[in-house]
């Protein structure tokens, strides 16, 4: 009897790479059906069938725990009626995981490996890259720009793996998660891991940091697939205050530990953002516990008038694409460019003015054609 468990923690774009030129593949779900029809007959009926087992990681949620605490010693003896010669296992809960390495972990016959997903190191050319990416999409805010850099700087060394944890705070609607994006864009090769905090009520929050059953989603199983090490947590201030607690290791550590899942987010670039005015208002509503594991508070301003010109003029032109060329023409034939800029104080912020001239252009074009 010879076989293979490859038990891997980290994206689910990189196990579906992983296991893509993979035969004769039997999956844990249709395992699961087979066994509730069949129990041990279907051991019998597919022996010497070498089947490859694949175990994603959205499985384990339609599977009961009592399944996932006999599955290691149901693979031994799969792997021993030759039904089964290897198994790949993505983001195993605690539970499976723990009982895997207890059957296997000093087995001579069966090779079994435990592997963790490493995102690779920031390096300075990408900060460079990060900046030229600011400079030319971003209007104002340049000493966003040199806090962020100097912050983030750490990462670039071999011997730092604490994450960098950010709060970005200020009005709504100057770019603190456009600045969030951007980074992702320059120093990940994935989607950003962003999570609305003021889209949870109290009780399904808790659960959700904290850990219920598996078939329900938790932050910790979103984070062990998530695609990149750059992660958003948008509106932190609506977070309940309670909830802090759930942070605390993995703003210090890079770990985070709910009922279910352990992952390690070493490395990572934490940003949160927030509506506060000034840091006293943010220690004042968050407290000293959690105010005490930021690396660092980015103000983001009000936009001045210039910089709010400057944002009409460029949203203008891009919006202008929009409309079909004689739409186009019809709006470059008005005043509307010039009344927009006349009227830059009308405007608050980015979302504002984006809104603004969308439905500037949008009334020009009905008027003109109603009325």
């Amino acid at each position: 009897m010879e076989g293979s468990i490859w038990v891997f923690n980290g994206p689910t774009s990189r196990f579906k790479e992983l296991i893509e030129e993979k035969e004769n593949t039997l999956t844990l779900n249709t395992l699961v059906t087979e066994f509730d029809r069949k129990k041990y007959e279907w051991a019998e009926d597919n022996q010497g069938m070498e089947f490859t087992l694949l175990c994603h990681g959205e499985e384990f949620s339609s599977v009961n725990e009592h399944f996932l605490g006999i599955l290691p010693q149901l693979v031994r003896y799969l792997i021993q009626k030759n039904c089964i010669t290897e198994v790949f296992i993505h983001n195993p809960p605690n539970l499976l995981k723990d009982k895997l390495t207890l059957e296997f972990d000093n087995d001579v016959f069966i090779n079994f490996e435990i592997e963790q997903h490493e995102f690779p190191k920031i390096k300075a050319d990408q900060l460079f890259d990060f900046k030229g990416k600011f400079l030319d999409e971003m209007i104002g805010q340049l000493e966003v720009l040199s806090d962020v850099l100097s912050t983030i700087y750490p990462l670039t060394s071999r011997k730092f793996n604490k994450p960098i944890v950010l709060m970005f705070y200020g009005p709504p609607g100057v770019g603190k998660t456009e600045t969030a994006l951007l980074l992702n864009q320059t120093l990940s090769g994935g989607a950003l891991f962003r999570k609305q905090l003021s889209m949870f009520q109290t009780n399904e929050f808790s659960n959700y940091l904290f850990g219920g059953s598996l078939n329900t989603s938790s932050l910790a199983k979103e984070l062990i697939s998530r695609e990149s090490n750059v992660i958003l947590f948008d509106e932190f201030d609506k977070c309940p205050p309670g909830m802090y607690s759930a942070f605390y290791q993995m703003f210090d550590e890079g770990i985070f530990v709910d009922r279910n899942y352990v992952v390690d987010i070493r490395g990572a670039i934490i940003i949160c953002t927030a509506n506060y005015k000034n840091k006293q208002e943010i220690i004042q509503n968050i407290g000293g516990a959690i105010y005490s594991r930021f690396d660092q508070f980015i103000p983001f301003t009000e936009l001045t008038k210039e910089e709010k010109i400057e944002l009409i003029t460029k949203i203008y032109d891009d919006t202008l694409q929009l409309w079909s060329e004689e739409q186009q023409a019809l709006i470059q034939m008005s005043q509307l460019k010039h009344i927009l800029i006349m009227n830059a104080d009308v405007f608050t912020n980015v979302r504002n003015i984006k809104n603004g001239i969308k439905n500037a252009m949008a009334k020009y074009l009905v008027d003109d054609l109603f009325f």
